[in-house]
């Protein structure tokens, strides 16, 4: 709780800052940012081990293709 011995423009201040992580449309958005950067990041941390080959990596790359691609497909339905 605020308490009630705090400047106003402090307290104003937390009520806007709560507000906006009790939002749901941002955990919403942060959950598609994640959803796209982790198969990025699984492709860059597979790339860093033991220099896999060109096909390997190819592949990989194949695959966070058709990830993002379902993503923004979902994302997209459920915006409409």
């Amino acid at each position: 709780m605020l308490q009630e011995n705090r400047d106003p423009t402090k307290q104003a201040k937390a009520r806007e800052v709560k507000g906006t992580l009790m939002d749901d449309e941002l955990w919403e958005r942060v959950s598609v940012v994640v959803q796209v950067v982790k198969p990025l990041a699984e492709v860059l941390d597979f790339c860093n081990g033991d220099y896999p080959g060109a096909s390997k990596v190819y592949h990989k790359m194949f695959d966070v293709q058709e990830t993002l691609a379902e993503l923004l497909q979902s994302y997209a339905s459920r915006r409409s």
